[in-house]
C-alpha cells in the first residue's frame, strides 16, 4: 500500500465509502545467465552442432604453436600433426604429450559453449522488482529439463600412430563424437527484471 492509499483510508469516515486507486503490478523477466562454476566468463550459447570456440595449444616450450585461437571447427589434421611433431622434437617431450595437449585444449574450449537449441533463458518471471531467493530460482531450473542439463557441441579428440620410419610423420586419427555435459548446481538470488546467474558443473 502506498502513501496515497493510506491517506485515503485515514480521511474516510466510519460507515462511509473509501475509493482507492489500485495500480496493477506488471511482471518482469529475469534473463538466465548460465555459468560454469569457477569460470570467469559466462557460458556462450550456440546453435552449431560442432564446437566453434577458439582453441589454443601451448607448445612444448610453453608458447602457442600452430593452434593459436583457431575456432575448433577450423582446426585441421595438419595443425594437430604440427603440434605433435613439435612435441616429439623437443627435449624431454614426446608425441603423446602433444596429443594430450591438443585433447586438453579442445576439452577446455568445450567447457565454454553450450547448445542453445530449445533452451529458454527468458522464462523466469515474477512481479517487477520483487525479490527471489536461490531456492526459488533453483526450483524453477530443476523443473526445466532443458535448463537443468546443458550440453556442449561435439568436439574432436585425437590419437597418434607413429610411422615405422622415424624420419616420417605418423598418422593422426580423429574422433568426433565427444561432448561435455553441464549439470545445474545453484542460482543466485536477485530481483525480477534483472539477469540472474545460474551455475553448472561438469562430470568430465
Amino acid at each position: 500500500m502506498n502513501s496515497t492509499q493510506m491517506d485515503a483510508i485515514a480521511r474516510g469516515t466510519y460507515g462511509g465509502q473509501v475509493y482507492i486507486n489500485v495500480v496493477p503490478v506488471s511482471n518482469a523477466t529475469s534473463p538466465i545467465v548460465p555459468r560454469l562454476v569457477g569460470a570467469s566468463q559466462a557460458l556462450k550459447g550456440t546453435d552449431s552442432a560442432s564446437l566453434t570456440a577458439p582453441v589454443t595449444v601451448a607448445g612444448p616450450d610453453g608458447k602457442a604453436t600452430a593452434i593459436n585461437g583457431t575456432p575448433a571447427d577450423k582446426v585441421t589434421t595438419a595443425d594437430v600433426l604440427g603440434v605433435i611433431t613439435a612435441y616429439a622434437a623437443y627435449t624431454g617431450k614426446t608425441a603423446q604429450d602433444g596429443v594430450n595437449a591438443v585433447n586438453t585444449a579442445f576439452k577446455t574450449a568445450a567447457k565454454t559453449q553450450y547448445l542453445n537449441t530449445n533452451v529458454n533463458l527468458n522464462g523466469y518471471t515474477g512481479a517487477s522488482g520483487a525479490s527471489f531467493g536461490t531456492f526459488d530460482i533453483g526450483g524453477y531450473i530443476s523443473n526445466q529439463p532443458n535448463l537443468k542439463f546443458l550440453k556442449s557441441p561435439s568436439f574432436n579428440s585425437y590419437s597418434y600412430t607413429p610411422n615405422s620410419d622415424p624420419t616420417k610423420p605418423g598418422t593422426v586419427d580423429t574422433s568426433t563424437d565427444n561432448s561435455i555435459s553441464f549439470v545445474f548446481l545453484y542460482g543466485d538470488n536477485g530481483k525480477f527484471g534483472s539477469p540472474v546467474n545460474v551455475y553448472y558443473y561438469t562430470l568430465d
